[in-house]
């Protein structure tokens, strides 16, 4: 994906072209009178700046106006030169996405000072744009109690937020229908800009441009900083102490933050002989660590340390009626807690760093490269934890970091005797381009144990000594003596097995669930089996405590899952815009694919798992007896023993352990997986369905984009591969590709004003393609027979008339039909007359099938009875296509009130749950 992009790059840097505030266009129109008879200015130069850079310049027409853009989001100064007047500037002049800032702006005549006339500028108290939503500036942001991006922007009217730093539901719309822009770049990760780095944040409520679409909620956009035409740098540190009686609360905060920016090339303007910035930069960060950054409003209680420690060396006790055990940790009481003010073990450490490099060699060209980084680790609150278990709180690994280029080529380069010659019908053309790629990754794990798999719940080494037991009978079908003949023979003959002893050597891999096995055995002093350790409260390899009063997870209970994913976006943004008289169109076309990977794993479980693979094949005994002479002497009867038999149903983990151990790989020696340390065992030694378990019924692991073993997948297999290919040992290696969904979205928009009335007019049209297999037929698993495909004389049956041939058919046996009992077109259903019935449940099961169900005509009935899916039941995903019109206009009905209506018709691709994953079908 990335080569994607340095391709893109070459080809930008090479045309030289294009905007790079695809969906941040903002714009300055400046209305220029004599400050003294109020006659427009025509022909009057305006340049806008910003930290000292010159951005945008234009020319009064005939009427004394300018339209200045695009510009970026945030503020600058305007300033207006006519030969014979005074310099006027406005300052301060705060610009915010897709809004214009309409100034009027008064020169004196006959003045010839070399001073500047300054005016600040001063926000409207009613702003005609036809955008409802609201600006906040960098001096606000600073100035604001909450730095949290989402708080900041649930303080605009019409959105609500549930918590501090909580998701915003946007005018009712859920919180994952409002999209996430960070200079122009849509967000899939956190947004993680620095304090330091953030010039304005703007919410869209309502209006939403046609620019804008997959979201049904609001539009969060942020601009970061950018470069200025003189150094400049600042460091902030914020601390609260280290938490717990160290410090001024008990919540531990600390920050530090930074940010630098500045020119690196300078260049003499031929005109005015002035160094002017051409090459600058800027970059900010912040690294913060909080021991609880959600803390709640009336505390919570903790065990006390002390006794907390007792309860993690000594987890039980004998039972006071004198059979069995107890666990100590329903013998607390409320002197053993205490109120604390902050979580344990809840502590977060987050990185955030953003840079951008911009090059304007000209006024029509200009050039940003940019990117930022976001890490975060932190441990996840697990409420069930709080009181026994707070250490054991997973570990999240959560990092994201984007890249990306700008480039902006405006054409309206007309010279001052031009304008006066022709008034030009296209003004203001420029070209727009941005791609961008980034990527998240994110994990969640027990902090001591990560990756390593089989350490997770790993208690000690067991070794289970076993027995044959005997029974003392009669049998005529063996021949004993070896004539060939069969005999009848009273012995002892060996009949199964018995657990005798349960030796245990403690681990230190998770010492507090340890401890409850080794105080079982400091109590018990033996065990036969593993069943006696359970029921006095010891745990066996892949156990976990018991619950306290089925609401606290006890003490040293591990964490039992592990999640990673991998998520990338490469997206383009690309646009044309130009003023054809009034009217501001703007066409623009955007494409975007994702990329996601994800693998889940219960590692705990492993071992419950791998108990039941090894030896499963040899649960049975042979047939042909052995004959056991010291046990015959011992007991002076004939004894017999039987080999264990294979009976073919050996998995891949036994056979993959047989062969790590060295041993026959076909081989029936019982093997004792709790006798060997976790390091002997790797994923890779399961095949895929050792763990997916009966298709998917109880998995241990769901992935897609990875292997079963938590790998990366470099290609895409198909569908087929999953249900049919096969590795070396002839196991399935039921492969999933990554969910690689393409959004493409074009639209075109039309601003004008018409007197007072500003519209702006436009229509978008998305179009997502979810890029994978479906069910061709959401009611039918396997391949059925349709209405011109049956042979009707064999069933004795008619085929009514407005039946059509692709109607599916369904009879009374799905393995042995004998009678029609009615047909299916898509979602309407037909009783075997060919009447429409709104009650197939009834019509076309019950009494009228064999089963009672409903049952399709099917092609292959013995696939249904294997349940072998075939790809020939999918299709490919049909993309679907939105028309998206947007209409919104306002005028001012007076110095203190406005009046705003917009009619928005907005769509959005399935936030989550979309994915067609196959190993559902397995079952």
């Amino acid at each position: 994906m990335l080569r994607k992009l340095f391709t893109v790059l070459s080809i930008i840097a090479c045309t030289s072209g294009a905007l790079i505030q695809a969906q941040n266009e903002s714009a300055v129109k400046v209305k220029l009178t004599d400050k003294a008879n109020h006659e427009t200015i025509p022909f009057a130069n305006v340049v806008v700046e910003s930290g000292g850079i010159q951005v945008g310049v234009g020319t009064t027409n005939i009427d004394g106006e300018v339209m200045i853009k695009p510009l970026n989001p945030g503020k600058y100064n305007v300033k207006a030169t006519y030969v014979g007047y005074q310099t006027v500037q406005i300052e301060n002049v705060i610009l915010s996405v897709g809004k214009t800032a309409y100034l009027n702006m008064e020169m004196t005549a006959g003045q010839q000072l070399k001073e500047v006339e300054v005016v600040e500028y001063s926000v409207p108290l009613i702003d005609p744009s036809t955008v409802s939503g609201a600006t906040v500036t960098r001096e606000d942001y600073q100035n604001m109690a909450s730095k949290n991006i989402n708080s900041v922007a649930a303080t605009t009217a019409g959105i609500y937020q549930a918590d501090e730093g909580a998701g915003l539901n946007v005018r009712g719309a859920r919180s994952e229908g409002t999209a996430y822009y960070v200079d122009g770049q849509k967000v899939i990760g956190s947004a993680g800009v620095p304090q330091s780095m953030v010039e304005q944040i703007t919410t869209i409520v309502g209006g939403t441009p046609a620019e804008y679409g997959d979201a049904t909620g609001g539009i969060i956009s942020i601009t970061t900083r950018g470069p200025a035409s003189k150094y400049s740098a600042g460091v902030e540190v914020i601390t609260s102490g280290a938490g717990e009686k160290k410090g001024l609360d008990a919540y531990g905060y600390n920050f530090v933050g930074f940010s630098i920016n500045g020119p690196i090339l300078l260049k003499k303007d031929s005109v005015s002989n002035v160094k002017k910035s051409v090459l600058g930069f800027s970059i900010g960060g912040e690294a913060s660590h909080v021991n609880d950054g959600d803390p709640s409003a009336i505390g919570m209680y903790r065990i006390n340390k002390d006794k907390l420690a007792d309860l993690e060396q000594h987890p039980i006790r004998p039972s006071p009626q004198g059979n069995g055990f107890v666990l100590n940790s329903e013998y607390v009481t409320a002197n053993d807690l205490e109120k604390i003010k902050a979580k344990q073990n809840a502590a977060s450490n987050v990185v955030n760093l953003s840079g951008k490099i911009q090059y304007q060699p000209t006024t029509n060209l200009g050039i940003t490269v940019g990117g930022s980084v976001n890490y975060n680790k932190y441990h996840s609150f697990v409420y069930q934890y709080a009181l026994f278990n707070p250490v054991n709180n997973p570990q999240v690994i959560d990092d994201t970091w984007r890249i990306f280029a700008k480039l902006t080529q405006k054409f309206n380069s007309a010279s001052t005797k031009e304008e006066e010659k022709s008034s030009s019908v296209i003004k203001n053309a420029y070209f727009t381009l941005q791609p961008s790629y980034e990527k998240r990754n994110y994990t969640r794990e027990d902090d001591s144990h990560k990756d390593n798999f089989f350490d997770y719940g790993y208690i000690g080494k067991f070794h289970q000594s076993i027995a044959n037991t005997y029974i003392l009978e009669s049998r005529d079908k063996y021949d004993v003596n070896g004539d060939g003949k069969k005999d009848t023979v009273t012995a002892l003959f060996h009949n199964g097995f018995d657990f005798t002893d349960l030796s245990f050597v403690p681990s230190d891999k998770n010492p507090t669930g340890t401890n409850y096995t080794q105080q079982y055995y400091n109590y018990a002093g033996t065990a036969s089996n593993g069943s006696e350790v359970q029921q006095g409260f010891g745990l066996l390899n892949g156990d976990n405590a018991t619950n306290i009063y089925s609401i606290w997870r006890n003490t040293g209970r591990q964490y039992p899952s592990y999640e990673k994913f991998n998520n990338s976006q490469f997206r383009v943004v690309a646009n044309f815009s130009a003023d054809i008289k009034n009217h501001a169109i703007q066409i623009g076309f955007e494409y975007e694919q994702r990329t996601e990977r994800d693998f889940s794993l219960s590692p705990v479980g492993l071992w419950t798992r791998m108990r039941q693979l090894a030896n499963a094949h040899i649960q049975n005994l042979d047939s042909i007896p052995v004959y056991n002479a010291t046990l015959s002497t011992l007991s002076g009867i004939p004894a017999y023993d039987f080999n264990r038999r294979n009976d073919g149903t050996q998995k891949q983990f036994d056979r993959s352990l047989r062969e790590k151990l060295g041993k026959d790989p076909n081989g029936t020696e019982w093997i004792d997986v709790d006798s060997y340390d976790p390091s002997m065992f790797t994923l890779n030694m399961f095949s895929a369905d050792d763990l997916l378990v009966n298709g998917g019924s109880s998995q241990y692991v769901n992935y897609y984009g990875y292997d079963y073993t938590g790998k990366k997948l470099s290609g895409k297999p198909s569908l087929d591969d999953f249900f049919t290919k096969k590795d070396v040992n002839g196991n399935y290696t039921r492969q999933v590709g990554a969910y690689q969904p393409i959004y493409i979205a074009g639209y075109i928009q039309d601003k004008f004003d018409f007197r007072n009335l500003k519209f702006n007019v436009g229509l978008r049209v998305d179009r997502f393609d979810a890029n994978q297999k479906v069910l061709k037929d959401k009611y039918l698993l396997y391949e059925a027979k349709t209405a011109n495909e049956v042979n009707y004389s064999q069933l004795g049956a008619i085929r009514p008339s407005n039946i059509g041939d692709d109607y599916v058919v369904y009879v009374d046996n799905k393995d042995a039909p004998t009678k029609i009992v009615g047909y299916r077109s898509k979602d309407t259903w037909y009783n075997a007359q060919g009447t429409e019935t709104t009650s197939p449940a009834t019509e076309l099961s019950g009494s009228n099938t064999v089963d009672g169900r409903i049952n399709p005509y099917l092609i292959d009935p013995s696939a249904a009875k294997k349940q072998l899916i075939s790809p020939k039941v999918f299709t490919d995903y049909t993309p679907q296509i939105n028309f998206m019109p947007r209409i919104a206009f306002a005028f001012p009905i007076s110095d203190v009130a406005n009046f705003f209506a917009h009619y928005d018709v907005l769509t959005q691709r399935p936030p989550g749950s979309n994915r067609m994953d196959p190993i559902q079908y397995l079952n």
